[in-house]
């Protein structure tokens, strides 16, 4: 089975490739393996991988070793193809695409499958190439891993990132119960991210929150950026923001806006005044068009 999607710049492409032949064309390409590694052969080199950018106008062939591949190509002369030749293939005829990369593409393939233009956004915007103008970080946010113990004495922090390489399930699970018979909105954060990250304890639901990290695509973000955070944020360190600064290497432009209790809008989310936060984004937006 075959679908294929066609947009302005680029077409994406779901189906089974067997035995294609060697070819070449004016489109780069973006390839990954819904099931399985694929099979590639790029000019003189040869090699298997979940996932694969190809430069344009060089000789290849792939294909997938069961299952489908999606398969984006991108018009050559596009912004985003040079997106990709400047930030992904820096002058080579192909670069891999990185474990985290394939996970997220992954878990949006399994969630969209069925809306191959859904698909098509959401794939382009985790490889940072969607053509979004702006984008706003509606609170600070570098990793959720470190987010969760963002809060607790920086003693606590080292111990628990410490226990966590060790795989030390037992004792983590041990503290997080002791902390929240003591709290009741440690209490609640554990219960509902047990819930909602379907973990069955402290301990997973940790584990899965280094999934949730924006180091390894900070630098694919090249758009005007805006951060808000809040001096009172009982969940997440506004302090956290000059770790994110430091990621960001590659944004147009970096605003950050910290909201505070004289405004009424120190709490998570800025809860209180959501509409000075609404208004700041928007203000923003119309800000960074007029550039």
């Amino acid at each position: 089975m075959t679908d294929i999607l066609f947009e302005n710049d680029h077409i994406l492409i779901r189906s089974e490739y067997r035995t294609p032949d060697i070819h070449r064309h004016l489109a780069s390409h973006i390839a990954f393996g819904i099931k399985s590694d694929l099979t590639c052969v790029v000019g003189e080199d040869t090699f298997r991988c979940r996932g694969v950018i190809i430069a344009s106008d060089i000789e290849h062939t792939i294909f997938a070793e069961a299952g489908d591949m999606l398969l984006f190509l991108l018009d050559t002369t596009s912004e985003r193809a040079r997106f990709v030749q400047k930030n992904y293939l820096c002058e080579k005829e192909y670069s891999l695409l990185d474990a985290a990369t394939v996970r997220q593409m992954s878990s949006i393939w399994e969630k969209c499958m069925d809306d191959l233009k859904l698909a098509d956004k959401r794939l382009l915007t985790v490889l940072g190439i969607d053509g979004s103008k702006e984008v706003v970080a509606w609170s600070v946010f570098p990793c959720f891993q470190d987010i969760l113990v963002s809060m607790q004495p920086k003693n606590v922090q080292k111990a628990f990132h410490i226990l966590m390489k060790l795989h030390a399930r037992a004792l983590l699970n041990f503290v997080f119960g002791k902390k929240a018979k003591k709290s009741p909105v440690i209490d609640w954060g554990i219960r509902h991210g047990c819930y909602a990250y379907e973990a069955k304890d402290a301990y997973s639901y940790a584990k899965k929150l280094k999934l949730y990290d924006l180091a390894p695509i900070a630098d694919r973000i090249t758009q005007d950026m805006l951060i808000l955070g809040a001096n009172e944020d009982h969940f997440i360190d506004y302090k956290l923001i000059g770790r994110e600064i430091n990621m960001l290497k590659n944004v147009r432009s970096l605003t950050f806006r910290l909201f505070t209790d004289k405004e009424d809008a120190q709490n998570h989310c800025n809860v209180g005044n959501g509409k000075l936060a609404l208004d700041t984004i928007c203000n923003w937006i119309e800000s960074t068009d007029r550039k």
